[in-house]
């Protein structure tokens, strides 16, 4: 195992530490977090749970357009693509790393590689490469996935955590792609696997601590945790109460600014917003977009619907945020939907 795969740990840097920050950033901004029950914090507690995010109150205004840049700049593979300029920026805001809590050690991680080859052999054969990246920010762990085309796995760690979320970080990047493909597997279902394998076969010798990251999701966190990290999203904008907002006829979603709409598409969110959280009838709708009932179509109302998603698209928000409510129109959603991939 030794002479096939390499394994390279690399301590953190203000530059790196700048790309995990605007990891985070971007996974907040889409509310990705938000929609899953994980917890951005600005300092972490003593003996964080799993859902704990760590993104520290730094002063990002500092920095000029900081959230529009992320969100549409910013592309959250592990390690992150970003702009070099937004990661210089972010870095001379920064404190010092601090240094880890543990060691990891390659011998550690090679005997556990050793014992996957026993037990999952046909998940390794196309991994080449391991690379930690050893960081104070952000969830437990974040991890790119192996397939046949990519053998390299990129891992963020925590630099709080123990051994067994690295080992855990490993089978999941091992493991996802193939389940998925293979087998059509929700996150879920991969998640059930994995526990599977880390608590019934000999690879949990290697993670006697090991807890089930979808059973933490499952339950409900700390209430004043909770209501601590509502208060930081809310004074970020990515709080529950800071989703649709019309500013001097300008719409925008969270501290999104949504451009480029015709005067029919300004129209027809502009009365979506308004009436949110309710549905808008597809003739209420009509009447706002056709003065002239003369004019009027229903095909023409689901048109400007359909461009309406096209242009939350094109401003890198989900066009699922608007709904087709049936037998009663159209509504709003406050968050964005899930992606397939929630490599957190």
């Amino acid at each position: 195992m030794k002479n096939r795969i390499k394994v390279n740990i690399t301590n953190p840097s203000k530059e790196s530490e700048a790309g995990r920050l605007l990891f985070t950033a971007y996974k907040i901004a889409t509310r990705q977090y938000q929609h899953h029950s994980f917890l951005p914090l600005p300092t972490l507690p003593p003996n964080p749970p799993n859902q704990a995010v760590y993104f520290p109150n730094l002063p990002y205004q500092k920095i000029n357009d900081f959230w529009p840049r992320v969100t549409h700049s910013v592309k959250p593979d592990t390690p992150v693509v970003a702009p070099s300029i937004l990661v210089k920026e972010l870095s001379q805001i920064l404190p010092d790393p601090s240094p880890p809590k543990y060691e990891y050690s390659d011998h550690a991680i090679f005997l556990f590689l050793d014992d996957c080859t026993m037990v999952i052999p046909e998940l390794l054969k196309n991994l080449k490469k391991i690379n930690i990246i050893l960081t104070n920010y952000g969830t437990t762990k974040s991890f790119s996935l192996i397939t046949p085309k990519n053998h390299t796995l990129n891992l963020y760690l925590r630099q709080d955590q123990p051994i067994d979320t690295l080992l855990e970080g490993i089978i999941s990047g091992i493991s996802r792609d193939y389940f998925q493909k293979h087998y059509h597997y929700t996150w879920e279902e991969t998640e059930v696997a994995k526990d599977t394998l880390l608590t019934t076969t000999i690879l949990k010798h290697h993670l006697p601590n090991y807890h089930s990251l979808l059973m933490q999701t499952r339950v409900t966190p700390d209430a004043k945790l909770q209501k601590l990290s509502t208060q930081y999203l809310n004074s970020l904008g990515f709080g529950p109460n800071t989703s649709w907002r019309i500013s001097s006829s300008e719409i925008y979603y969270n501290q999104i600014l949504i451009k480029n709409l015709t005067k029919k598409e300004q129209a027809a969110l502009t009365l979506l917003i308004n009436n949110y959280p309710s549905p808008v009838s597809a003739e209420l709708l009509g009447e706002a977009l056709y003065p002239n009932p003369d004019t009027y179509s229903p095909w023409g109302v689901s048109k400007t619907i359909q461009r309406l998603r096209d242009k939350l698209t094109l401003n890198n928000l989900s066009p699922h945020l608007i709904s087709s409510a049936r037998n009663h129109g159209y509504l709003l959603n406050s968050q964005q939907l899930p992606l397939p991939d929630r490599d957190f």
